[in-house]
């Protein structure tokens, strides 16, 4: 996991942050159990910390249910259909959102 949050902020910080930008705001999903937010939080965190090493982003990690964000409910609709497709599951959720991919990438 902390390989692909690694990859991921650094994807996101290189695309989206732009000069001046001194903090970086993350929102997930509400995790269900104490354990499984802990699975989560704990290396966010600390890649979070040792990116404001290097980037000087400051962080805020924000946990809210998706049916109560309209953001997480997009994101996590895109996420369905693109693994729906992406398992040979079902094509239509995809080819009906496919514009909102920029591009797809894989973390090898």
């Amino acid at each position: 996991m902390r390989v692909f949050f690694d990859w991921l902020i650094d994807e996101v910080t290189s695309r989206q942050v732009r000069p001046g930008f001194d903090k970086i705001v993350i929102t997930t999903d509400d995790l269900p159990t104490a354990t499984k937010r802990s699975q989560v939080q704990k290396p966010l965190k600390a890649i979070l910390a040792d990116k404001h090493k290097t980037n000087g982003l400051r962080s805020e990690l924000n946990h809210f249910p998706s049916e109560s964000d309209f953001n997480l409910q997009i994101a996590d609709y895109l996420c369905w259909a693109f693994m729906r497709n992406e398992t040979g599951k079902g094509s239509w959720p995809y080819s009906l959102v496919s514009h909102a991919f920029k591009e797809k990438g894989y973390l090898r």
